[in-house]
Order: structure tokens, then sequence, then C-alpha cells
């Protein structure tokens, strides 16, 4: 399950700094608002993406579950659960003007799709290069990247945990 709030907003020269991989002139950042969980407790992911051009960019993310990958706190990634849904990628257009940002709340329900026990773990968060508005992208940051046309937005691991 996915819910999404979000707003355009100029961007700062604050929140301009960020360690994300540029895709068609806009970079992401995210942070987890609520990274100690409790059992079956959502997980709240603040979403911002930002186009760095002079022009209005067409942008697209689909449901967060699909681009997040999740790590135990040896940083081992965890397989899905037997059984856990098959989402269809549905995609949410955003139209990015020069130098603005698009802004959103994702809720993401993890247990659904994974089993954690109580303990430290890490997600990380990836780009769908399928989803650029420009085709000739994709094969551009593939090879670059060495990737399937799922790419890492940055090479951070987010850690949160799991309460008992």
């Amino acid at each position: 399950m996915l819910v999404s709030s979000h707003a355009a907003t100029t961007v700062t020269e604050k929140e301009a700094n960020t360690r994300s991989r540029m895709f068609n002139e806009v970079t992401a950042k995210f942070v987890l608002e609520n990274p100690k969980l409790r059992t079956n407790q959502t997980l709240k992911i603040r979403l911002a993406l930002r186009n760095s051009s002079d022009r209005t960019v067409d942008f697209a993310y689909t449901a967060t579950i699909l681009h997040i990958r999740v790590y135990d706190g040896a940083k081992k990634e965890i397989d899905q659960r037997m059984g856990a849904p098959i989402l269809e990628a549905a995609a949410f257009p955003v139209r990015l003007a020069p130098r603005k940002e698009y802004k959103t709340v994702l809720t993401v329900d993890l247990w659904t799709y994974y089993e954690l026990l109580p303990g430290k773990y890490y997600l990380r968060f990836y780009n769908d290069l399928r989803l650029l508005d420009d085709k000739a992208l994709p094969k551009r940051y593939r090879k670059l990247y060495h990737s399937s046309p799922l790419v890492l937005w940055d090479t951070e691991y987010y850690p949160f945990s799991v309460a008992r």
C-alpha cells in the first residue's frame, strides 16, 4: 500500500545539496520520517524530486515498494516474503518547472512484503529508467552505471530499525 501527499516548492540552496544521481536533470532526496518502527507500523518516506535545469522536465515515479530494496544489519539484501503481492507499476507523473522541487510523503507497508524481525535494517532506493520521458536516456544511463533498468538513486544505505 502506498499513500502520497505532495506539493511543489522552490528549491533553497541548503535543500539543493544532495548525493543523488541525476536523471534527465532531476535528483532525488529521501528522508525516512519514522526510522524506528514497531511491528506492522507503516514507514513514511519523504521524497523530494528536484529539477536542476533551466527547462521544464516531465518525470515519473512509481509505488515505492517496487523500487526499494531492504537489507539486514550486515547489508545483505532480504528477499520478499513468499506470497507477497505483485503490484502493477502505475506511474505518477510530475511536471517540474525549472529549478523547482516536488515534495511528497510516501507511506509504505513493508510488512506486506517482508518478514522483518526486531533488529536493524537498511533501505536503498532505485530509479526505473523505463519511466524517463526521453527514450534515448535509458540506454545512456544503463551504460554509464553498468546496470539493468533499475539504477540506484544514490549510494546511501538508509538505516531503520524494528522494535520488539
